[in-house]
């Protein structure tokens, strides 16, 4: 396998395709930032049908391997937590940092909680890469979803692009166990899983039953 760099990672985020099915189909926009020699530092991808930007960088401290860091900064302040709900949430992060691959971390003033993979450049393909963004984004979720502290703030509006991707692999014929257990591979609980997929059928079957409406330009 050839080894990628920065370039090839925001290559594949730029190129995208007319209609995606993965994320990494999408055509994502993308501000960089670059060092003095021009070597890419990071950049940040961002796509109006996602709710949160992608923060993409280099990792310099480990120069014998090439390591990119793909992070989610989600803005979601601990500080003024009480010391209870605090206690609640950052046991579940502790324990949610046992799984492979997704890393809790808390970041800024305001005790911010982000989401971070690391990629070994050495040894990734456009399809391992995508599901690392589907391993990031379900973190991501699972935390809005992790417990009575963050209910207060969590929506569901971020499970849309998920709903639609999963409703891709349904399309494709891929049966609803196996989308579910592709879920909970890339680290989503399977309770959620299970509601998300079943939803979907859900309103597949429903929509079958109605006339058809105009496409309303979301992703799915």
């Amino acid at each position: 396998m050839v080894e990628v760099s920065l370039e090839t990672i925001k290559k594949w985020l730029v190129e995208g395709t007319d209609e995606p099915e993965t994320f990494v189909d999408l055509r994502w926009t993308i501000l960089e930032e670059r060092r003095e020699n021009g070597e890419l530092k990071y950049f940040i991808a961002s796509h109006p049908r996602i709710p949160v930007r992608l923060l993409v960088m280099s990792l310099n401290t480990l120069k014998s391997v090439p390591v990119a860091r793909l992070v989610i900064e989600t803005g979601i302040p601990t500080v003024d937590l009480q010391a209870e709900d605090k206690l609640i949430l950052y046991r579940w992060l502790l324990d949610a940092n046992k799984l492979p691959m997704a890393k809790y971390y808390i970041y800024g003033e305001d005790h911010n909680i982000g989401v971070a993979v690391d990629l070994d450049l050495r040894s990734i393909s456009r399809e391992e890469f995508n599901d690392s963004l589907m391993t990031l984004f379900v973190a991501y979720i699972s935390l809005k979803k992790a417990s009575r502290v963050l209910e207060r703030i969590a929506s569901k509006e971020e499970l849309v692009t998920l709903s639609q991707l999963v409703a891709r692999y349904i399309e494709k014929g891929i049966s609803k166990e196996e989308v579910i257990r592709y879920l909970v591979s890339n680290g989503l609980d399977e309770e959620v899983a299970r509601e998300i997929v079943d939803t979907i059928y859900r309103l597949a079957s429903e929509s079958e039953e109605k006339p058809n409406r105009d496409d309303s330009g979301m992703f799915i």
